[in-house]
């Protein structure tokens, strides 16, 4: 019996073996520079997987880089993506660049807490750092360690096991009234906690609608916080509370929400779903997919120190 060549058997047996490409997963979105529009959102995947999008209702990932971390939460820093991870330094991702992720150094051997709020801040220890153009500005020493960190404009505020704290022009002080603790700081004002949101401010607390379970809430600027859960949307707007459906089959828990002042709103789900909304409220399915250059020797991708 006559054998084939040995390059077609090799050939056979690597096409028999390939796996199918696995369905896109996100973990998270990044919102539009300066909260401008929604829909500029770049989504992130578990692993560092960036979609950017193209204006015309699809997000593509062009670039094959990414990261050995699990990656937790997003941001942004104008043109910048700013990742944090789960035990290690915050990454950055420069949008319709050579798709690398570059990290930020905190420190050494640093496991970050990235931010939440317009602004982009980062915490390792006491250390916080302001992280508006990417390269790390380091800010006054809390008083403690910190667990969780939020900003907007001059204001960061934290939580330490003593409570929480806010900076401003003056120092650290603690927020007289505040719980000792809560779930999310969302940014200088907003706090998540269990019955719904608090305003740091006035010590108030709003409460969701009966039913909702929150998945994932963005405060957008101090005066309007969006909050997605089922297949719902709660808007929290100078001072009123909206509840609207998300008028689409989403099949997957979402992971992810983003918002405008003009009333766009972006929502992922953990299987790679997008949903998006646009100023008169209709609601259309945004597509995620993959446009990657050929394979070629480079680099693994970046991995925390």
């Amino acid at each position: 019996m006559t054998r084939p060549p040995l390059t077609v058997v090799i050939a056979v047996m690597a096409l028999a073996g390939r796996a199918p490409a696995a369905p896109a997963k996100l973990a998270a979105l990044a919102p539009g520079p300066n909260n401008q529009d929604a829909r500029q959102a770049v989504a992130v995947g578990p692993n560092g997987q960036a979609y950017e999008p193209d204006g015309k209702g699809a997000w593509i990932r062009h670039h094959p880089g990414g990261l050995a971390d699990d990656v937790v939460r997003a941001t942004r820093a104008g043109a910048l993506v700013i990742a944090g991870v789960e035990s290690g330094p915050p990454y950055a991702y420069r949008v319709a660049k050579d798709g690398a992720w570059n990290m930020i150094v905190l420190g050494l051997h640093a496991k970050a807490i990235v931010g939440r709020g317009p602004r982009a801040t980062a915490a390792f220890g006491k250390l916080v750092f302001g992280l508006d153009t990417g390269v790390p500005v380091k800010l006054a020493d809390a008083p403690d360690p910190i667990a969780l960190i939020a900003a907007a404009g001059k204001s960061v505020v934290v939580q330490t096991d003593k409570g929480l704290a806010r900076l401003d022009a003056k120092g650290w002080k603690p927020i007289a009234n505040a719980p000792k603790q809560v779930i999310a700081l969302l940014d200088d004002r907003w706090a998540l906690v269990d019955r719904g949101l608090l305003d740091l401010r006035a010590n108030k607390l709003t409460a969701w609608p009966s039913g909702f379970r929150v998945a994932s809430v963005v405060a957008v600027t101090n005066e309007l916080v969006v909050a997605a859960g089922g297949r719902e949307l709660v808007t929290l707007k100078g001072g009123k509370l909206e509840r609207t459906a998300i008028s689409m089959q989403l099949a997957a828990p979402i992971v992810s929400v983003v918002a405008d002042k003009a009333g766009r709103v972006v929502v992922a789900t953990r299987d790679g779903e997008i949903a998006v909304r646009d100023k008169a409220g209709a609601w259309t399915a945004g597509e995620l997919r993959d446009d990657l250059p050929a394979a070629r020797p480079g680099s693994p991708p970046a991995e925390s120190p």
